[in-house]
C-alpha cells in the first residue's frame, strides 16, 4: 500500500447510510483489457459493490494519495497476482500521469483498477474531476456515467 492517509480507512463507506448500502458515488473503472472501455461508473458504497466493479475480488485499497488538493484511492482485487490477473497498462499510464511510478508499484497493477475519491472522513467518494481530467491528458477515451456492475 502506497500513501496510505491515516487509521480509520477501514470498510467504504462507513456511515449508516453507507452501510446500507444507499448512497452513489462514480468510479474511474480501468478494464486491464483494453477492448473494455475506461468508464466512469455509478456504484453504491457497499464492500460488495465495489468487489462487483472490479470483478468480484477483495478490494485492496492501495494507493491513496491527492491531485491538486483532492484525495483518490485505487482499489485493486487483493488476490490478482494469486489469480495471474494480466497487467493493466492504462491504469499504469494513469498512476504515472498522477506522480506514482515506482515500478514495482506500476507492475503490481493487475486486473481491473476502480478509482474514487476520498473526503476529509476518509470515506469514499466519488473519484475527483482532477483525475479524470488526468486520464483524458494521458490519451485514456473516458466513456459516460454508466451503471456499475
Amino acid at each position: 500500500m502506497i500513501g496510505r492517509p491515516g487509521p480509520g480507512r477501514g470498510v467504504p463507506g462507513s456511515s449508516a447510510v453507507r452501510r446500507l448500502g444507499l448512497a452513489t458515488v462514480v468510479g474511474l473503472l480501468i478494464p486491464a483489457d483494453r477492448g473494455e472501455p475506461v468508464a466512469l461508473v455509478a456504484l453504491g458504497l457497499r464492500a460488495s459493490q465495489l468487489s462487483d466493479a472490479i470483478g468480484g475480488g477483495l478490494l485492496e485499497d492501495a494507493l491513496y494519495a491527492d491531485c491538486e488538493g483532492a484525495g483518490y484511492t485505487f482499489y485493486l482485487d487483493e488476490q490478482r497476482v494469486a489469480k495471474g490477473l494480466p497487467h493493466n497498462d492504462r491504469a499504469a499510464v494513469l498512476s504515472a500521469r498522477l506522480g506514482h511510478v515506482d515500478r514495482s508499484w506500476l507492475a503490481g497493477l493487475r486486473g481491473e483498477v476502480l478509482v474514487l475519491g476520498y473526503d476529509e472522513h476518509l470515506d469514499d467518494v466519488s473519484v475527483p474531476p482532477s483525475v479524470v481530467d488526468a486520464a483524458a491528458c494521458c490519451g485514456l477515451a473516458v466513456q459516460r456515467v454508466r451503471e456499475g456492475r
